[in-house]
């Protein structure tokens, strides 16, 4: 029988116990900041952060790397008392890096070893790039080459370094994660250090000069003839017309598109007729014309790509993107392209996107030194395959910024370019998944909710390649299965629309 005596000591030493292990955990997180523990690397603080808000306790590290001249990548570390052995590597958004917790909060809290850096610039304003050039007026190359590329790798290398020394034992899986700019460093890593990760998950990425180019292009069809701008009055005229003539044709009437590519309405159907004037009911004709060129894309005459089509279905994005809002009164697609291309290409804030000419300016465009650390187009991700890696694609069907139809010519061009060096189908390795009316990243009409890194877990680690990731969408029942190009979810013909058991994955028409 056991005493109240025995109870309290007992009790006691399970106190002290776990006093000893905090202890013990706090002496271990000081220990991170022993001078040469991590190559080029200058450990700044490590704290212990006590367990809260859902989150287990961890010890945070933050460091500085200096693996080339005048580089200075900054690396927030975060290593859970209750790990699961992997490690997590996580990507930034817009021009900035990302350093915050509740973008490691989620994988922290499923015990990941997670790490995000500033890119290797101080500045925190996602469409701002005021640190991309010098005092002269040049590009500041090494900052160029850490937001392109290098702080992406170095997140591998002051990681597992960091995971190494504090737990006493490596990894044993290594990821990435990241959307828009955070997927376009995935996309840098598979081309470029393949070693670097098992499993990469590359979400919108923003990858290509296209982006750019269409950025600044789809303003100009708004605000380089005059009367063609839309107000924001018409955008819902619009977006109603297109879902009036196209929800339907995927079999089930759910408010978005499931494949805007079978839809060809015409924006005539809506322009104002004799003695009409343009406003909420209707469209004049240089307004009807200029949605008209956004759906076409551009392509200049010697072949060069300046704009994907605009996918119909995703119109209720057109006011922040290009109609504007009182923080960007030109729209966020011509500042976010127009910023850009300023910096990178002019090397000139002052400059005014809207001069660009896309015909005599989209070659060297494509040639700015910028290219060769930002622009992750090679297809050629063999080393990366050979040696296991997995590397899922994804993008919302209704993103209006980057477009899914660049990151679909990226996923053709690997198949192409990998599949005769290996001796399996490639998409036993790469794999796209295209989220139907969703927007850049999240957002959107279309089911925005999904655990990418479940998928590539049980890819990597159970060799259960992904056929079908449940979508959900808040304040809503909705589920639908996003499903691997070139298939596409498809009512099967009974039972509720709202259950993703009653959607396959089917093949798409058109598939582009």
């Amino acid at each position: 029988m056991t005493t109240r005596r025995q109870t309290v000591a007992a009790g006691l030493a399970l106190v002290l116990a776990a006093g000893t292990a905090q202890a013990a955990l706090a002496a271990d997180c000081a220990a991170l900041m022993q001078p040469g523990l991590v190559a080029d690397t200058t450990v700044t603080a490590a704290r212990d952060v006590a367990a809260a808000d859902g989150l287990p306790a961890y010890c945070e590290v933050e460091a500085v790397n200096a693996s080339a001249p005048g580089s200075q990548i900054v690396t927030v570390t975060r290593l859970p008392l209750d790990w699961n052995g992997k490690f997590l590597a996580l990507g930034g958004s817009g021009f900035a890096g990302d350093t915050k917790l509740e973008t490691a909060a989620p994988a922290l809290a499923r015990g990941y070893a997670t790490i995000g850096t500033n890119m290797g610039h101080g500045g925190t304003e996602s469409l701002g790039m005021d640190w991309m050039i010098t005092e002269k007026g040049q590009l500041n190359e090494v900052v160029l080459a850490d937001f392109g590329e290098r702080a992406a790798h170095v997140s591998a290398v002051v990681g597992k370094a960091l995971v190494a020394a504090h737990y006493g034992r490596p990894q044993t899986h290594a990821y990435w994660q990241g959307c828009s700019t955070g997927g376009r460093q995935g996309m840098t890593e598979t081309q470029r250090h393949p070693d670097d990760f098992d499993g990469v998950i590359a979400g919108a990425p923003v990858f290509s000069w296209v982006l750019y180019s269409q950025s600044i292009q789809r303003a100009q069809v708004f605000r380089n003839t005059p009367g063609a701008l839309i107000t924001a009055e018409q955008v819902p005229l619009i977006r109603d017309a297109v879902i009036a003539a196209c929800d339907a044709v995927d079999g089930v009437k759910d408010g978005y598109l499931t494949n805007p590519l079978a839809c060809t309405w015409d924006p005539a159907e809506i322009e104002c007729e004799a003695g009409q004037t343009a406003g909420a009911a209707c469209l004049s004709p240089e307004q009807a014309g200029a949605v008209r060129k956004l759906y076409a894309g551009y392509v200049t005459p010697d072949g060069l790509t300046v704009s994907d089509p605009t996918l119909r279905g995703g119109e209720s994005d057109w006011v922040m993107r290009f109609v504007g809002i009182p923080p960007l009164p030109k729209g966020l697609n011509v500042h976010f392209g127009g910023v850009a291309t300023a910096y990178l290409y002019k090397q000139d804030p002052d400059w005014d996107p809207l001069t660009f000419d896309p015909d005599t300016e989209m070659a060297k465009l494509l040639g700015t030194k910028a290219t060769d650390y930002m622009i992750p187009t090679d297809p050629d991700i063999a080393p990366f395959v050979k040696r296991g890696g997995k590397l899922l694609l994804w993008h919302g069907f209704n993103d209006s910024g980057p477009s899914a139809l660049q990151t679909l010519q990226y996923y053709k061009a690997v198949e192409a370019t990998v599949g005769p060096q290996i001796d399996a189908p490639v998409t036993d390795s790469v794999r796209y998944f295209l989220a139907p009316g969703v927007g850049h990243c999240r957002g959107g009409a279309g089911p925005d909710r999904f655990d990418m890194l479940t998928a590539l877990e049980n890819w990597v680690e159970k060799g259960e390649a992904p056929e079908r990731i449940i979508a959900s969408k808040a304040d809503s029942p909705m589920t639908r299965p996003l499903c691997p190009y070139p298939t596409i979810a498809t009512y099967k013909g009974s039972g509720d629309t709202n259950d993703a058991a009653n959607f396959a994955c089917a093949p798409m028409s058109p598939a582009e």
